[in-house]
């Protein structure tokens, strides 16, 4: 199978056009390594090695780059490029010849019969970075430069020319070892060559054309320590760089990118894979490689010695950490839909573990902070991604011990009243959530501190969810033996649903019933009423709410978050922090809706070869995407109108998750069916 993206140098009619395609790898606990595909750091993001020095988070940005020069002679030929005030910075996109994508970056150069190819992996469970650089027909006499170009900053900051750097460089073994700021673990550099040669300079200015399109500061300072120099023997040969945070690990080689191939072939499960589609072949391919990105280590408990060491899932990258609903929406596809139960099941028993009042965490700071549970939704989720680990799994043990109590814990909270009002009304059975000042669920913009869209009330997908909860609680409460007291609410809250959402004017769902209003708005969380495995709304009315959601928000690359002809709708998603926020969830397309769309396709017409081939066919461009911004991920949102230009992060757990959701139980059909009595 061929999973390689290459980009060529003609490709391209400019070096901006060229700096649009971002790459990225992770490496397992929550660091990763970022950049274009010319070398280009257009964001605080990019850098060699983003190390999580408390994984999955305290972040810290150590490495932005490598300056790099191959000398022949008294010439020298730059291969690496930056960009500085007006300027592009040495000029080595005049010796590039291409990037290539096959589950970590590589880059080739091109200088008279010499040919240069560069790989970058990460080591997985490893802060560290390690890049090899094969040297092909070499001339005698040819020689190269590399100067490590550091920061030491948290990955939200930059960094600027200070007096606090420590640019001493101490050898150790056959390590360079660098403190550079005090209260900051040591940064470790291996190369294949002789010590380090100091030489302390500051590269001034490098200007991040991401961040000031992002209306945010866009420049920073690099610090060098110094650079080392080797003579390349004529012919061909391998040098090997590692960079390493805390600690130095063992010395790079070959084995390191060997290993790591061998672990990314591994991830696609043979189920996954469509007989004679090369295209679906390569993005099941590229999906799986993606997915692994995302799932990352996380320590559970208070006690330091007694920590237990769990999974979580990163929410996207670059900047985001995990978060309850993300996860919860994302556990299907990343884990399920892969074969990888176990990181399933300890995802589940973290956030399990954190469930306090009846609520899942909302985020969890990047620093030391106790989790935020400012959100009615993670919990709700909690219900769908605990029945989807069950039909996969048939794991009753783990739903006895863990996920039905937690499952109770948060009917039984909701019933009763938790934090931010969210509570149960007896009236109906449904879930009221928040008040005015408050944004509880995924639409949880504030500009000014004011919220964009004000969702207090009963938003249709929290009690779309809520309802299946009950429904699913009750049928494992039956399997287990157990007394389930809440019948009476569950049948409540069933005969309510479709009464208090329908909305017979447009013929869809209201998205927020207030006690004397309903929100009219069309958004996507309509759909999740109708891709649930159990449905509340009756088929014929199903059918109009699809047709009405997919007429008015669908795209080729996700839903609209609001129809265009609402007035507060927003073309187009960008400028400064509180314009993009201003337009998050009021037009921008979101990809992660689609796939419970055309799910919700197939639960109200059928899974039908007809349905089944409609929706292959509404998700090849995600395919196309794939080598798009983020090459070999897909990204967070689009702008709501053509060409719908990709914005936010370039790789986004819910976007990977959810196409590979839909591929595999929609498209080749490995969703289980009928595994256990009781349930659909």
């Amino acid at each position: 199978m061929n999973e390689t993206i290459t980009y060529f140098v003609g490709d391209f009619r400019s070096i901006e056009q060229a700096l649009e395609k971002e790459w990225l790898i992770a490496n397992g606990i929550g660091g990763f390594a970022s950049g274009t595909i010319l070398g280009v750091n257009t964001r605080r993001y990019h850098g060699l090695l983003i190390a999580a020095a408390r994984p999955p988070a305290g972040r810290i940005h150590a490495v932005a780059n490598l300056e790099e020069d191959f000398i022949v002679g008294k010439e020298i030929f730059p291969l690496s490029i930056q960009q500085y005030k007006g300027v592009f910075h040495p000029r080595g996109d005049r010796n590039f010849l291409s990037f290539s994508w096959r589950h970590w970056p590589q880059i080739e150069w091109r200088l008279g019969g010499a040919r240069i190819v560069k790989s970058i992996v990460m080591p997985h469970g490893e802060n560290a970075t390690v890049t090899r650089y094969e040297f092909r027909d070499m001339p005698s006499g040819a020689g190269f430069r590399l100067r490590p170009l550091l920061t030491g900053r948290d990955f939200h900051c930059q960094s600027h020319e200070n007096s606090n750097v420590r640019g001493t460089v101490f050898r150790d073994g056959d390590w360079d070892r660098i403190d550079l700021y005090e209260g900051i673990s040591p940064l470790f550099l291996y190369f294949s060559g002789p010590p380090m040669t100091g030489d302390p300079v500051w590269h001034r200015n490098v200007f991040e054309k991401k961040e000031a399109e992002r209306g945010m500061e866009a420049y920073e300072d690099y610090f060098s320590p110094g650079f080392w120099r080797v003579s390349l023997e004529a012919g061909d040969c391998d040098l090997y760089f590692k960079a390493a945070f805390g600690e130095a690990g063992e010395a790079p080689g070959e084995e390191v990118f060997t290993k790591e191939k061998l672990r990314m072939i591994r991830l696609t499960p043979a189920g996954l894979t469509a007989p004679g589609d090369a295209e679906e072949n390569r993005a099941a391919s590229l999906l799986c490689s993606a997915a692994d990105g995302f799932i990352v280590d996380r320590k559970v408990g208070k006690d330091e010695g007694n920590r237990q060491n769990l999974k979580t899932i990163l929410a996207g990258y670059p900047w985001f950490a995990d978060w309850g609903r993300d996860a919860m929406i994302a556990l299907p596809g990343l884990t399920l839909c892969t074969g990888r139960f176990e990181a399933a099941k300890e995802i589940l028993a973290a956030f399990a573990h954190f469930c306090d009042r009846g609520m899942l965490p909302n985020r969890f700071p990047d620093g030391d902070e106790a989790p935020e549970y400012n959100t009615a939704d993670a919990a709700m989720w909690f219900f769908f991604a605990a029945y989807k680990y069950l039909v996969y799994t048939q794991d009753w043990s783990f739903v006895r011990e863990t996920l039905f109590p937690t499952m109770l814990e948060i009917v039984e909270w909701h019933v009763k009243g938790t934090r931010f009002g969210i509570r149960v009304d007896a009236s109906d059975g449904l879930v009221a959530i928040g008040d005015s000042s408050s944004q509880l669920t995924w639409m949880d913009a504030k500009v000014n501190d004011v919220p964009v869209t004000p969702r207090a009330g009963k938003p249709v997908e929290i009690n779309a969810l809520w309802t299946f909860g009950l429904w699913f609680l009750e049928k494992i409460s039956n399997k287990l033996n157990k007394p389930f007291c809440f019948s009476e609410i569950y049948s409540l809250a069933s005969r309510s649903f479709e009464k208090t959402f329908w909305n017979d004017e447009k013929k869809c769902l209201f998205d927020v019933v207030r006690e004397n209003s309903a929100d009219a708005s069309i958004r996507p969380n309509q759909i999740i009423a109708l891709s649930l495995p159990i449905s509340f709304v009756s088929r014929e009315k199903a059918e109009l709410v699809w047709n009405h959601v997919d007429r008015e928000l669908y795209t080729p690359y996700g839903l609209r978050s609001l129809a265009s002809d609402h007035p507060l709708y927003s073309a187009r998603y960008e400028g400064g922090p509180a314009n993009r926020d201003a337009a998050y969830h009021q037009g921008t397309v979101w990809l992660w809706p689609l796939g419970h769309h055309l799910t919700a396709f197939r639960n109200v017409f059928g899974r039908s070869e007809k349905t089944r081939e409609e929706t292959r066919r509404r998700l090849r461009p995600l395919w196309g995407h794939l080598a798009d911004a983020g090459v070999g991920w897909l990204g967070e949102i689009f702008d709501a109108e053509p060409p719908h230009v990709p914005r936010g992060c370039i790789a986004q757990a819910w976007s990977v998750a959810e196409a590979l959701r839909v591929y595999s139980e929609e498209v080749l059909g490995q969703a289980p069916q009928g595994k256990f009595e009781g349930l659909v």
